[in-house]
């Protein structure tokens, strides 16, 4: 959402302006964007746990609604609103009422949420009713959009999302070639293989199969740095191992000399990102990892096709075989890579199709 926030605002069409619902969110402060930044409430612990996010702290989620109630009384006006649908989302655009709602989402809530929780009575519950209240907010929406057109049938089939309100949207990616970081100030070893992550940490997401291979590896050249957070960074930070480096997000400009500099780039999912066996989400990571010549290991089934290469390996997203892959990796003078590859969607063409997307939304408007 930053990556694409920038973009629309080097258009010149728009002044932006971006909200957060928690401090958590802002890369603290670390990146300087050319828009405003606004928090709804920088003590809200909504995002550090699944439980709080998905709405089960109803005190927690109460405070949130009254946070985007008090936010929106400070707007003079919203043209276009873009909302990311979170849990029981759309709560700013219910408050500000603007020309324009498009409603962003990259995984709805599913009743396979409920699967080995120790709350899934609950959970099962919850997603009944957020099921009845999201319908409503899609049906208030002049646009939804989503990465994938698996995800755009998923909406249409569970929760009626009409389909010429749907629009695919796929992430873009920083689109310059750059120079790699230099590995001696980055603390990487010459020698060593890196791997890199860079992305959420949370259900969807889920590296925590990777990092119980690393604590049972024997080999010492192997590194994992992962730049990231989200609510799982406390839990997989203590599971740190010798081989692992943690580090602050930062935006899509500065991971691409990152991502030059290391070896391999890493791509796990949990079953969150699944609907059944199709993908839920976006391969940017892999497209981005892909572009910048790195061998690249991703959960199998998360690419439109299972084929692999000598630089690109898709396995289950399970410790065993995250092992068993790691174990066969050749040093690093002998690792494959791949040749540096044309990139796909910039986020100025993907700003682009969004200001496509407006205008035909207020084109009725105007001719009215």
């Amino acid at each position: 959402m930053l990556s694409l926030a920038t973009a629309l605002s080097n258009t010149d069409r728009f002044r932006v302006d971006v909200v957060f619902a928690a401090e958590l969110l802002t890369l603290n402060g670390r990146t300087r964007f050319p828009f405003g930044f606004h928090v709804l409430d920088e003590q809200s612990p909504l995002g550090e746990s699944d439980s709080l996010a998905l709405g089960l702290s109803p005190l927690s989620y109460g405070r949130h609604m009254y946070s985007c109630r008090q936010f929106a009384h400070t707007i003079v006006s919203c043209d276009v609103l873009i909302e990311r649908m979170w849990g029981f989302g759309g709560w700013l655009a219910r408050f500000l009422r603007p020309r324009v709602l498009l409603l962003e989402e990259n995984g709805p809530l599913s009743r396979a949420d409920t699967k080995d929780r120790s709350f899934a009575m609950l959970r099962d519950l919850y997603v009944r009713l957020s099921h009845r209240m999201i319908r409503q907010t899609y049906a208030s929406a002049d646009a939804i959009v989503v990465q994938n057109p698996t995800l755009a049938e998923l909406l249409r089939r569970e929760f009626g999302a009409d389909r010429e309100r749907v629009a695919v949207i796929p992430n873009g990616s920083a689109s310059a070639p750059v120079t790699p970081a230099s590995r001696a100030e980055l603390g990487w070893p010459k020698s060593s293989l890196v791997m890199i992550y860079a992305g959420m940490l949370d259900d969807a997401h889920d590296i925590e199969p990777v990092l119980k291979a690393l604590a049972q590896l024997e080999r010492k050249d192997l590194q994992l740095v992962v730049y990231g957070g989200g609510p799982h960074e406390e839990k997989l930070r203590a599971m740190g191992t010798p081989h692992t480096k943690f580090c602050a997000p930062v935006s899509r400009q500065e991971l691409a000399p990152l991502l030059r500099a290391a070896d391999i780039g890493i791509a796990p999912y949990g079953a969150r990102a699944f609907d059944g066996d199709r993908f839920l989400f976006s391969s940017l990571k892999v497209e981005e990892y892909r572009a910048a010549s790195l061998y690249t290991i991703v959960t199998r089934g998360a690419l439109s096709s299972n084929t692999t290469s000598p630089s690109l390996v898709q396995i289950p997203n399970t410790t065993e075989d995250w092992l068993e892959t790691l174990r066969a990796l050749p040093e690093r003078s002998e690792l494959p890579k791949p040749p540096m590859l044309a990139r796909g969607l910039s986020w100025d063409d993907v700003a682009a199709r969004y200001v496509d997307l407006i205008d035909r939304v207020l084109r009725p408007v105007v001719m009215a």
